[in-house]
């Protein structure tokens, strides 16, 4: 294991990780009879974190096919 220290995390890393590693580890370990079932990967509200149209991210997120989807996490007003 390798790890290396990251200063600064912007859309273009956050994106590259979440293909990358994310989704390659979702594909690798999910049962193949349910990979056309939504699988939803939650998200907070970020600055670095990715569009839900995110064309990158969609066409890796639909390979060999699978059904995984961004969502975001609703925002915690407090009043």
């Amino acid at each position: 294991m390798e790890t290396k220290t990251i200063n600064s995390i912007n859309k273009e890393i956050y994106r590259s990780y979440i293909v990358e590693k994310l989704l390659s580890a979702i594909q690798d370990k999910w049962p193949r009879i349910d990979a056309g079932s939504p699988i939803f990967i939650q998200q907070d509200n970020a600055k670095p974190h990715i569009g839900l149209d995110d064309e990158y991210f969609q066409s890796n997120a639909t390979k060999d096919g699978f059904n995984i989807r961004l969502i975001c996490q609703p925002l915690n007003l407090h009043i």
